[in-house]
């Protein structure tokens, strides 16, 4: 008879057996495989399957939850007793990093966030605990695990995996990566003992992008990376000046991540050391060439505080260009910052040269004594002064009458009134300078739709044309000047047989200046942003948007 409050011999046996097989189940590779910690862990079970009649539940809880090591019964190998000290003290040193992790220990960016067995053993190992991370106090020994990778196993995910970054995964001991080989934004990670981590998937009725944290016994290996093919950045010097643009080609090898911590507001910051193959716009060079350079830096990321965030990478700090130290990569491309060098001998005019300070791409440069020769007399132009973000005229597009001569040449457009033009301005007028941008087709132009250049099929009408449209080329032939512009318009669109719609149109646009102003043509290589146009996708079913 058990005494009160205690439970029964016989079911405190099938508990006993019933803890050790959980253990066995979720731990692997373990340090009892050691024949020197064998002997020790074998008789700590022997004494917890067989109880005394003064053990209570609790008690016997707690010897089985003191070490969810056990035996690995596979191993065969053998081991010195001075590997056995090494590995226990690759616990404790790893134990000291996780606690100072946990409690946010602000010199955790000068430690190294995985303890490399390797350089003292031959074997590239780390040790983990769940219950200094609050969780179940499961610990393994991860094997084949590299120096930046974060480990994964059994009950544990390491706390610095984050949801809202990117990860590339490997399974241990495996040399292929899941996911085929891509970084994805980690979504959630789940709860329990097997956890189901999900990252992010192009499909949003199915997402097979998951698995569960005990799936592979092995374990996995989490790859941060904050920086992405395509990324772009203002390049800034030691004295905060942009410099140029880069735009990363290619990634050099994994990003180790260095540092993790939350910020005051709740925000997870990270540092990641990083080396880039980047292509950089220097802005004092002339031609504007694209120089292939490694960058290599301490890149910064930070996810907000929000459900679904995702984490954006802000800059990287103390970088390397080609082993000059010194600048910081800003992420994205300010085109507030952006610096065109110009020189007036190259159009065989006055030799000045002048950097200009905010033009967008598209915008066609004047400044001081320079006029850009694309800038032609007959065609429209809206024009904005490179320090400010309004344009000139109201806004309008005006047709360009005139250029002057002589040093501050006189822009001269169109005007309402016959008797008194108020709209011009001097080239250097304005320090900064101006940037031009060429209106190809305006709003209220009606076209006539024709495919395969034959058939006439409906009637489209401009209704909107608000964003910029690029100059392609100019060529000039028998007193005549043609330009190519490519345009993004809002059209209403009626095809025959068909109810009229608002659509979406791409192509690029025919403006021909035969007499004093110029005049678009026709609107070809014509896309749709609707169903119908898959059926004028084929090279052979082509659109063309004739002017009437």
């Amino acid at each position: 008879m058990s005494h009160h409050g205690e439970v029964p011999e016989v079911a405190m046996t099938e508990l006993s057996q019933f803890w050790s097989s959980l253990a066995r189940r979720k731990s692997e590779r373990s340090l009892a495989a050691l024949p020197s910690l064998r002997a020790t862990q074998q008789k700590r079970n022997h004494h917890a399957a067989t109880p005394s009649s003064a053990q209570t539940w609790n008690a016997l809880i707690a010897a089985d939850t003191q070490n969810q090591v056990v035996t690995d019964n596979s191993y065969s190998g053998k081991r010195s007793e001075r590997d056995v000290d090494e590995v226990s003290q690759l616990f404790q040193e790893q134990n000291v990093f996780d606690e100072e992790l946990l409690h946010g220990n602000d010199n955790i960016d000068q430690q190294e966030p995985l303890l490399d067995f390797e350089c003292r053993t031959g074997v590239s190992a780390c040790c983990v605990d769940g219950g200094l991370i609050g969780d179940v106090p499961a610990q393994y020994v991860v094997q084949g695990l590299h120096s930046h990778e974060i480990p994964v196993i059994g009950l544990y995910v390491d706390p610095r995996i984050t949801p809202g970054f990117s990860y590339r995964v490997r399974p241990l001991h495996n040399t292929k990566m899941l996911f085929k080989g891509q970084a994805l934004p980690l979504l959630s990670i789940g709860m329990g003992y097997g956890k189901r981590i999900t990252f992010a998937s192009e499909s949003h009725i199915s997402n097979d992008n998951f698995f569960w944290s005990d799936s592979n016994p092995e374990g996995y290996g989490f790859t941060l990376q904050l920086v992405k093919i395509n990324d772009k950045f203002t390049v800034k010097d030691a004295n905060n000046e942009s410099v140029g643009i880069a735009t990363v080609h290619k990634l050099m090898g994994p990003q180790m991540e260095v540092g993790h911590r939350v910020t005051e507001t709740g925000h997870v910051q990270k540092r990641a050391r990083v080396s880039l193959n980047c292509n950089i716009e220097f802005f004092h060079d002339g031609t504007n060439s694209h120089k292939p350079v490694v960058i290599s830096g301490l890149a910064v990321a930070q996810k907000k505080k929000t459900p679904r965030a995702v984490a954006e990478v802000t800059e990287i700090v103390c970088c390397s260009i080609d082993r000059a130290r010194g600048y910081t990569l800003v992420a994205g491309a300010d085109s507030s910052t952006h610096i065109t060098i110009i020189k007036g001998e190259k159009i065989n005019d006055i030799p000045t040269t002048y950097s200009l300070k905010g033009l967008q791409p598209y915008e066609i440069p004047v400044v001081g004594t320079y006029v850009d020769p694309r800038i032609i007399t007959g065609f429209k132009y809206s024009v904005r002064p490179a320090d400010s973000k309004k344009c000139l005229f109201g806004g309008d597009a005006l047709v360009l009458q005139s250029v002057g001569r002589g040093y501050g040449k006189r822009m001269t457009f169109e005007s309402k009134s016959l008797n008194q033009n108020e709209n011009y301005f001097w080239s250097d007028t304005n320090p900064e300078g101006y940037g031009f941008t060429i209106q190809a087709v305006s709003p209220g132009e009606t076209f006539t739709i024709i495919h395969q250049g034959i058939e006439e099929i409906g009637r489209a009408q401009v209704f909107r044309a608000d964003l910029p449209q690029i100059e392609e080329s100019t060529t000039t032939a028998n007193g005549s000047v043609e330009k190519r512009v490519r345009v993004t318009l809002t059209c209403d669109v009626s095809f025959h047989g068909h109810q009229d719609r608002t659509l979406v149109v791409t192509g690029t646009a025919v403006v021909v200046r035969k007499g004093r102003i110029a005049r678009v043509q026709k609107i070809e290589e014509v896309g749709v942003s609707s169903q119908m146009n898959l059926l004028f996708s084929n090279t052979q079913n082509t659109l063309t948007f004739v002017k009437e």
